[in-house]
């Protein structure tokens, strides 16, 4: 029988996911033979890319989902210096200028476990 929560318990989980959004993680990018610090988007955006990384998803939605992912949760991505050195117009265009294919679904992987993704999928499913 599971036990049953209390008061101190919700606040003591309340405390635990604010901390877990200011976690950062660096997921090492093979080809760049460096890290890129990721974060946790908001709980809103991590739906959002679960609903696109369905049991559906084709090879090629994935990528464009892991692209977006990287993107929105890569701040180093999001400076108008890095935009303007790669010559893009559209955000997360930058992603692919930085990375082959196999590292967007090597880290896009990362990503999506660090996130949570895999188990929520899951839970979906079952």
């Amino acid at each position: 029988m599971m036990e049953r929560a209390t008061f101190d318990d919700l606040i003591a989980r309340k405390l635990q996911r604010e901390k877990d959004r200011e976690a950062f993680r660096e997921i090492h990018v093979p080809s760049m033979g460096k890290t890129l610090a990721f974060h946790r988007p908001a709980d809103s955006e991590t739906i959002g890319f679960l609903n696109g990384l369905d049991s559906s998803s084709n090879v090629s939605d994935v990528y464009e989902m892991y692209k977006e992912m990287i993107y929105k949760c890569c701040p180093l991505l999001h400076s108008d210096k890095v935009r303007e050195a790669f010559e893009v117009t559209v955000p997360t265009d930058v992603v692919p200028k930085i990375m082959d294919p196999a590292d967007v679904m090597q880290v896009g992987e990362t990503l999506s476990k660090f996130l949570g993704l895999e188990r929520i999928g899951e839970d979906v499913k079952n």
